[in-house]
């Protein structure tokens, strides 16, 4: 699982493509106490919606459709105050 820190679990996984995980994903956040799902090599473009009941999503795809790896994305519970900081610095 993940480590536990201040009461949050935190997870990280290497999906090797988030699109056909959904339910294994679902599964597990569904059975274990997570606060943050941090996923990278999620594969996925910028107009594929992907949504997990319970928890919001920040994530960064690879910009460059043509090539159909890298990506990251965070899964954090809805209970949890957070927004996306969209400046780069």
């Amino acid at each position: 699982m993940g480590s536990r820190r201040n009461g949050w679990t935190i997870t990280q996984v290497n999906a090797n493509s988030l699109s056909n995980k959904k339910g294994e994903i679902e599964n597990f956040l569904g059975k274990n106490d997570v606060s943050f799902f941090c996923i990278n090599d999620t594969r996925l473009v910028k107009s594929k919606k992907f949504k997990i009941n319970g928890y919001k999503l920040i994530r960064k795809d690879n910009p460059n459709r043509k090539r159909h790896a890298g990506g990251v994305a965070i899964f954090i519970k809805n209970e949890i105050p957070a927004i996306e900081d969209n400046t780069s610095g």
